[in-house]
């Protein structure tokens, strides 16, 4: 696996951001891996890298999150004229499964989802 060049990763908590960084540069070769610790961080992130040009090709985003969860998150995302023409491949990723969570995703039926904990088996897809 090694074809991606700039992954995203959107979390508010610092441990599953550690953890993500170094599975996937375990898992990819000529990755690099950014890291935000919330929602609004990521689109600030997205904004400056859409005016570069250099945004990520894969963006996993934390669904709960405080003070803007992920669902919210991909609201702000498609309601932005410039970000939501960006040809970023968009994954939720959760460790709670809870009923609302996937319902609230029904708006997002375009996206994928990851159960936590992130492994090798369940992001090879997205690797490939």
């Amino acid at each position: 696996m090694a074809l991606l060049h700039k992954i995203l990763v959107v979390d508010d908590d610092d441990i599953s951001l550690f953890l993500a960084t170094n599975l996937l540069k375990l898992l990819t070769v000529d990755v690099e891996v950014q890291t935000v610790s919330g929602a609004q961080q990521a689109l600030d992130y997205l904004q400056a890298a859409s005016q570069s040009g250099s945004y990520p090709e894969l963006m996993l985003v934390e669904i709960i999150m405080e003070p803007m969860n992920g669902f919210e998150f991909m609201q702000a995302y498609r309601d932005s004229n410039r970000l939501n023409q960006l040809p970023i491949q968009i994954v939720f990723v959760s460790s709670n499964r809870q009923y609302r969570h996937l319902e609230q995703a029904q708006n997002f039926l375009d996206l994928d989802f990851i159960e936590k904990p992130l492994t090798p088996k369940n992001l090879a897809k997205y690797l490939a």
